[in-house]
């Protein structure tokens, strides 16, 4: 496996730790890398990569659990939603099929007033007719 040389893997890991930090509109919270006048020895460059980098690993792990959290109390919040698009649409349908139904009984009701009403014209000539002759 490659190791870190000995100059990039801190500032590479210090500088993606503050694209992510700008990113996210906050500072970083990983160490400031040392002044290039003060040389750290292999083994400090690498204890402070992993610092660095376990820095990272935590502030991204707490970003993850806030996300699901927030994932959990919309996917809550889409449920609630989906319960009463149900029930309003359970409730129009009812609505529907009873203003549906007084509909046709006012259209069969019509009907049979239409009809009485030609009965009644017809048996009002034929008692004036009658009168009449």
């Amino acid at each position: 496996m490659h190791s870190p040389s000995s100059e990039t893997a801190p500032r590479a890991c210090a500088l993606y730790s503050a694209d992510w930090a700008a990113a996210l509109g906050r500072r970083s919270s990983t160490p400031a890398l040392p002044a290039p006048s003060r040389r750290l020895s292999v083994g400090g460059e690498a204890a402070l990569w992993l610092r660095m980098t376990d820095a990272q690993i935590a502030e991204l792990t707490s970003l993850l659990s806030l996300e699901k959290a927030g994932k959990s109390d919309l996917e809550g919040q889409l449920a609630a939603l989906r319960a009463t698009l149900a029930s309003t649409e359970s409730e129009r349908d009812k609505l529907k099929a009873a203003a549906d139904s007084s509909g046709a009984n006012a259209a069969s009701a019509q009907g049979q007033v239409t009809q009485l009403s030609t009965a009644l014209e017809g048996e009002a000539r034929e008692a004036l007719n009658f009168a009449l002759y």
